[in-house]
């Protein structure tokens, strides 16, 4: 097994989460105030998130504002049909094919009970 070197302890105590809430405590004055060690630690924190999440938001913001905008289709008018068995269509050149291969024979059916 490879030996841990000075330089690599000291690096993986920086790293140990342990080890900044230990500094936390301390700097916060957590032996000699618990309670108010606590308020200030949670207002860190706090603090912390907010500054977090803002960044968050303003990034949002920024990828929102920079993205392409979507394309708006032109109002065609009011849906209209003349004919029996006309479909109203809307739009720019719609074409509309009648086929009856679907026509279902009223001999067929039978009467619900």
């Amino acid at each position: 097994m490879r030996k841990v070197g000075h330089e690599s302890k000291k690096i993986m105590e920086k790293l140990n989460p342990l080890q900044w809430c230990k500094f936390i405590f301390e700097f916060t004055g957590g032996d000699t105030h618990p309670v108010a060690s606590f308020i200030l630690t949670s207002l860190i924190f706090l603090l912390f998130g907010v500054l977090v999440w803002r960044a968050g938001s303003v990034q949002y913001r920024k990828d929102k504002s920079n993205a392409a905008p979507t394309q708006i289709r032109p109002a065609t008018g009011n849906a209209t049909t003349s004919a029996p068995r006309s479909p109203a269509v809307t739009g720019n050149g719609n074409t509309v094919v009648y086929d009856d291969s679907g026509k279902v024979d009223d001999k067929k059916l039978k009467p619900r009970d």
